[in-house]
Parts: structure tokens; C-alpha cells; sequence
């Protein structure tokens, strides 16, 4: 689907303001869901951002990856910690969604520049942005192999046809072939089916996690066996673990613009709907899982929690919950790797404009989708070029790397933290409505702002660690 006039003026008008050239250049938004009828824009229901909310957070390798984090944290400190974390990301997204004006910002990027001037977004949102999608491209290709591994297991009695590295190759190619849609105009059916199968499989987890509860022998909930820097680094990375669950923030406000209000109070009121209704999915759901999870698991619980629960349920009950946890995984994919595809399109036209003068991709070749509009026919190398060199480098990584709860941790201590927990506070405080809040909010957004930073460096100090430590004693490409 074509852009508007409007609307197309608008990003002409906004990239060249971004550049200081009237080269394009576009925008990394996730989702422009506004459809054309007869020229007029047609405004799309709460419900659409709710299921695109819950989808880009609530998904199912963070549901699998965050139980392991009471293993270090314990029961109180997990759950106090847990409670803080969806508490204060239930907020950051609420101010976010205050201080856009979904009429005129269309992205985290426009948001950010509108507020902190021209160029902001450039040097803090889009590197860390960039974390994000790099990160859950490798997590989700790494957890995608991981049940592609135990279905082949269950198929053949516990033998294994392919090596893992094999198996983490096959998940990146269907990523790949997910992800080639044209573009995510009308994703909303995408996250919708995304979203159904997350409930599922998150019941069928409960469901299992409490079956399992007193099957497992002498279960301990004390220290795991270690020295205590191995203890520490395991606390630090808990912190990314907790974070990588609360992720949505680097879309939420593409998704806040896809509604298509042309009224800015109507779309924060309907976008403030359906990230409450997100939120009483999405809670519920992670506290659910990681508390029956660790009780029946105890401190021996591993960082994918299917690989606990699969020796107490039957052959029949797992390959339904990872038939359904691999579709979660593939909406989830392709909705973050769409919204890293236009953003990598966005790098290529300022470096071209900037640095050499020269036009790697036109203003309508990076409007057009895959394989729509007639430039996205003409030009469909470039952009399938893009998408098989991205999808290709995280599965090569996912591969050389395959510790999916140590980059889950990473993901959520370089990405998620300041998109979630850090960037929303400023930019709040810096924007008209947050200067006439009042001093005490203002002042608690600097302060979770200080604490989440804090947060973040411990958690990236242990991510980084247990990666280097595993990395030492793995053999490459096993």
C-alpha cells in the first residue's frame, strides 16, 4: 500500500529536516496500518495495538528464559524485583505514549528528535534500537533451534538427526521466509495469531509447570553450587533476563501511530486502552510461569524451561506446545525483523546522502514493500539483499553462539534496558507535558531512570561474562 499525500509529505518533509538534504529518508517505523478508501483514512480499533502490544512483549522465549532468574534471586528478591520491573515498565509506556503526538510521530526515533532536537535519535535511540533487533534476531533464531531440536528428539526417541548448529541454521532460513512479507501494513493478523498462540502456550506451561510441581527429585531452592563471582555474575544476568521480558517499548510508539487517529488525544485514549488490556495479559502471564516454574524446578531450572517439563509430560502434549511456541516465535520475528529492515534501509540512505552523495536506495524504493509498488518490483534485490544478509548474520551468530538465556540477558541489558527503562523518563521530562508535571514525578522519573542504569551496566557485565566463559569451553558450530 502507497503512502497518503499527507503522509508522504510529511516523511519527505521530516527527512529532510533529519538530513539537511531532500533525500528521503524514511523511517524505521514497525506499522502503518492506515488503510486508503477513497482517499480517506480509515482508523483502526484499540484492539489492533492491544494485539501488537502483547505480541512484541509477551513472548514465548522470554516466557521460557525468565524463570531461571529466581535461581539466583530467590523467591523474595525475584518476585519484589519481578513486581518493580513490570511496574516500571507498565509506566514508561504509559509516559511514552503520553508525550507522542501519534499524528506527527510515527516512530521512537521522531519522538525522541521532536523532543531533544534534530539528529538525538540518531546518536542515542536508533544504536540501541539496533541492539534490540540484532539481539532478539539471535535470541529467537537460537530458541527457534532449541524446539526445532526437541521435536526432532521426540520424533526419534531422544536421537537427534542433525547437530544443533544444523538445526539453528534451518530456524534462521524459516525466520527468513517469514519475514519476507512486503511490509507489516496489515499486521495486525500476524500479531493476532501471535498473540493467540502466546496464551496458549503460556496456559500449557502453567499447566505443565504445576503438573511437574513434586515430581522432580530433592529439589533445592538454596544458592546454585558455585563460587561466589559464579553467583554474582548469575544475580547480574537475572537483571537482563527480568529486562528482555519487557521489550515491546522499541515499537510501541509505531504501533501507537498505526491506530491512524487524526485526533492526538482520541489516539493516546485508545492507545492507553489497549496497553492497559496488554498489561493484564502479560503480567499475570510471566508471574504465573516463573513462580509454579521454580517451584517445581527449584535451583536446578534451566534457562529454557520446555527442557525441565518435557521429561513429565507426554509426546503428545510437547509437540502441541512447541508447534504453537514456534508460531509465537515466527509473528514475533517477523514483526521485529520488519521494523529492522526499514531501519537498516533508513542507515543506508543517510550514510549514502551524507558520506558519498550517492543513492544506495531512492525515496521510492525504501516507500515501496518487498515485491509491491512498482519500484519495490524493480528494485526487490536491494531490499531481498538486506533481509538475507541481516537474517544471515544473526543466524551465523546464533550458531557460533547458541546461549540463549546469556543473550536473552544481553538483549534485555544493552536493548531493552534503555529503550524500557531509561530513554522514556528523559524524553518525558524533557517534553511540554512533562515540564508542567509536577516536581515529585518529575523527580521519580530521574530517579528510576539513575536505578534502571545502574541496572542495566550490572546486568551487561554479567551477560557479557557468562557468553565469554561459555564461549571459551564450547566447540564452535557443534
Amino acid at each position: 500500500m502507497e503512502q497518503g499525500p499527507l503522509n508522504e509529505k510529511q516523511s519527505l518533509l521530516a527527512a529532510a529536516d533529519d538530513t539537511g538534504t531532500d533525500d528521503y529518508s524514511g523511517s524505521e517505523g514497525l506499522v502503518n496500518e492506515e488503510e486508503q478508501v477513497n482517499g480517506a483514512t480509515k482508523t483502526l480499533p484499540w484492539q489492533h495495538a492491544t494485539y501488537h502490544s502483547v505480541v512484541s512483549i509477551l513472548g514465548v522465549s522470554a516466557v521460557v528464559a525468565m524463570p531461571v532468574s529466581y535461581a539466583y534471586l530467590g523467591w523474595a528478591a525475584g518476585t519484589i524485583l519481578f513486581l518493580i520491573c513490570t511496574a516500571v515498565s507498565f509506566y514508561s509506556g504509559h509516559l511514552l505514549i503520553e508525550c507522542q503526538d501519534a499524528t506527527q510521530h510515527r516512530t521512537y526515533s521522531e519522538v525522541a528528535d521532536d523532543i531533544m532536537g534534530d539528529g538525538w535519535s540518531s546518536r542515542w535511540v536508533r544504536p540501541f534500537q539496533g541492539l534490540v533487533f540484532l539481539t532478539v534476531l539471535i535470541a529467537t533464531v537460537i530458541i527457534v533451534g532449541e524446539f526445532l531440536i526437541e521435536m526432532d528428539g521426540l520424533r526419534n526417541d531422544g536421537k537427534q538427526t542433525l547437530q544443533n548448529s544444523a538445526w539453528t541454521a534451518i530456524s534462521g532460513l524459516l525466520l527468513l521466509i517469514v519475514s519476507l512479507a512486503p511490509d507489516v501494513e496489515k499486521s495486525w493478523q500476524v500479531s493476532f495469531i501471535g498473540t493467540v498462540a502466546t496464551i496458549v502456550a503460556i496456559i500449557m506451561t502453567i499447566v505443565a509447570s504445576g503438573l511437574s510441581i513434586g515430581q522432580e527429585p530433592d529439589v533445592s531452592y538454596d544458592r546454585p553450587e558455585g563460587t561466589q563471582l559464579e553467583f554474582a555474575i548469575g544475580v547480574m544476568t537475572s537483571f537482563g533476563i527480568l529486562a528482555f521480558g519487557y521489550g515491546g517499548h522499541s515499537v510501541i510508539p509505531d504501533v501507537h501511530a498505526s491506530l491512524g487517529h487524526e485526533d492526538a488525544k482520541e489516539s493516546r485514549r485508545s492507545m492507553l486502552k489497549a496497553w492497559r488490556c496488554a498489561y493484564f495479559v502479560i503480567a499475570p502471564s510471566y508471574i504465573l510461569v516463573i513462580c509454579l516454574a521454580y517451584a517445581a524446578f527449584g535451583s536446578s531450572i534451566s534457562g529454557n524451561i520446555f527442557e525441565d517439563i518435557i521429561h513429565y509430560m507426554s509426546h503428545n502434549f510437547m509437540w502441541a506446545l512447541l508447534t504453537i511456541s514456534l508460531l509465537n516465535q515466527f509473528a514475533l520475528g517477523a514483526i521485529y525483523n520488519q521494523a529492522a529492515f526499514t531501519s537498516i534501509e533508513d542507515v543506508l540512505i543517510m550514510v549514502g546522502s551524507k558520506c558519498c552523495g550517492c543513492t544506495i536506495l531512492s525515496k521510492n524504493e525504501h516507500a515501496s514493500g518487498l515485491f509491491s509498488g512498482s519500484e519495490g518490483r524493480k528494485h526487490w534485490h536491494t531490499k531481498l539483499a538486506i533481509r538475507v544478509l541481516y537474517v544471515g548474520l544473526g543466524t551465523f551468530l546464533g550458531c557460533a553462539l547458541p546461549f540463549f538465556g546469556d543473550i536473552a540477558a544481553l538483549s534485555g541489558a544493552v536493548g531493552f534496558t534503555p529503550c524500557t527503562f531509561i530513554f522514556p523518563f528523559w524524553l518525558y521530562n524533557k517534553s511540554p507535558i512533562g515540564q508542567s508535571a509536577p516536581a515529585w514525578k518529575r523527580t521519580l522519573n530521574w530517579v528510576l531512570m539513575v536505578i534502571f542504569t545502574g541496572f542495566g551496566v550490572c546486568a551487561s557485565i554479567g551477560a557479557v561474562y557468562s557468553i565469554v566463559q561459555n564461549a571459551s569451553t564450547y566447540k564452535l558450530f557443534q
